[in-house]
């Protein structure tokens, strides 16, 4: 047992640390998004010098821009999913995981998972998008182990609402 209370309380410190993290890279991202403005001389001339008169430097920076706005987009997302996880971990701790609240937390993960996968099918169209302007970007493929991690979500959802409503009716037999 006092395994298992070192396991939840270090994914616990874990998924409180990858919440602060969340939050930095908001915060690193709105600062990095208002650079480009205001260091846009110094940012064109390196586009300039990387890419010549190919790309129009404007629509490289653009597309760096939108780029951080999908980045910060995610942050909400990443924060229910954690927030989520967070609240499970408590109840897991108390003794007491097999609640409605957790059937409804595993849900709003999958709900965060799937938003996250719609975003990186958004990512895919721009990357492809920025290949037209011969943009340098990192390739993208479509995750299906992501798409399988939203199934599991929902599933296991439905699994604790079953479980936690047999819970119920054998407590309410003894």
């Amino acid at each position: 047992m006092q395994r298992r209370d070192r396991l939840i309380a270090g994914t616990t410190l874990i998924v409180r640390l990858l919440r602060w993290g969340n939050y930095a890279f908001l915060a690193l991202m709105i600062v990095a998004l208002l650079g480009t403005w205001l260091f846009h001389a110094a940012l064109a001339a390196q586009l300039l010098a990387k890419y010549g008169s190919v790309v129009p430097v404007d629509t490289v920076i653009g597309f760096i821009r939108i780029l951080m706005l999908i980045g910060m987009v995610c942050v909400w997302p990443i924060e229910w999913l954690l927030r989520s996880l967070s609240a499970m971990l408590d109840t897991v701790r108390t003794g007491s995981p097999f609640v409605p609240a957790n059937a409804r937390r595993l849900r709003t993960t999958g709900w965060a998972l799937l938003t996250l996968q719609f975003i990186d099918l958004l990512t895919g169209v721009l990357s492809w998008w920025a290949r037209t302007w011969h943009i340098d970007v990192v390739d993208w493929r479509p995750s299906i182990i992501g798409w399988m991690c939203v199934l599991v979500a929902f599933v296991l959802a439905r699994i604790f609402d079953v479980g936690t409503a047999l819970c119920d009716e054998l407590e309410g037999t003894i």
